[in-house]
């Protein structure tokens, strides 16, 4: 009899020892699992943060290039109209001064032909200009020789007639040859082309551009670097 209770305690303590067991292993799997599962939604909500966050990257870095965009067509868009404007103002001045006659014309060409002179070495120089006929040609000699005569020089002048010339203005070249200068209103405009541009850009637009404060280039300069040969 006390070795059946004997067995019989033996089983049961057995039995709870198992259940005991079975109770430790399953909180244990229950405890892995839930961290497992929170572990999953702390991953999830971190892959979730960081798309939302690189899609709003995305998205302001996509807005950004939009407006940079729109300010460029902007910006190229007044540059074109800017253009159009003075392209209609210098064509407006050279048909101005194609208009030009009598007197007025004559002032010009003596102008013309003072500059040319002034910046050409040598004594003796050969004029040719266009629309002039020799009694206008001989008057316009008279006032460059004087005003050079003012200042100093003595140079002589003489009138190759207007066949030389295709258009309004004047050429000179010195009478051996070897040095010209084409100061056509045409050839003038077109070596002034920039200056005129940068004076025109505050009165036209009621501002300055570039480089619209510096001072002029000296027309000697220009000279030197289109005109004279």
């Amino acid at each position: 009899m006390a070795t059946e209770d004997t067995q019989k305690a033996l089983a049961e303590e057995i039995l709870e020892e198992g259940r005991r067991r079975a109770v430790s292993m399953l909180d244990a799997a229950r405890t892995e699992a839930e961290k497992t599962v929170s572990d999953a939604k702390a991953s999830a909500a971190a892959d979730s943060g960081r798309m939302i966050r690189e899609g709003a990257e995305r998205a302001q870095k996509s807005g950004e290039m939009v407006v940079r965009t729109a300010e460029q067509e902007v910006a190229r868009r007044k540059l074109m109209a800017r253009e159009e404007v003075i392209l209609a103002a210098l064509e407006e001045g050279r048909w101005q001064l194609a208009r030009l006659d009598g007197e007025a014309y004559r002032r010009a060409v003596a102008a013309l032909a003072l500059e040319a002179v002034r910046g050409m070495p040598g004594e003796a120089f050969v004029l040719a200009a266009h629309g002039m006929r020799q009694g206008e040609a001989e008057e316009i000699i008279a006032r460059v020789t004087a005003a050079l005569k003012a200042e100093g020089r003595d140079v002589r002048l003489t009138f190759a007639g207007d066949r030389q010339v295709a258009s309004p203005g004047l050429a000179v070249r010195s009478e051996d040859g070897r040095l010209s200068w084409d100061n056509t209103f045409q050839a003038r405009l077109a070596r002034l082309g920039p200056e005129l541009r940068r004076r025109m850009t505050p009165i036209l637009f009621g501002d300055e551009a570039g480089d619209a404060g510096a001072p002029p280039r000296s027309e000697q300069a220009s000279r030197e670097t289109h005109g004279q040969r």
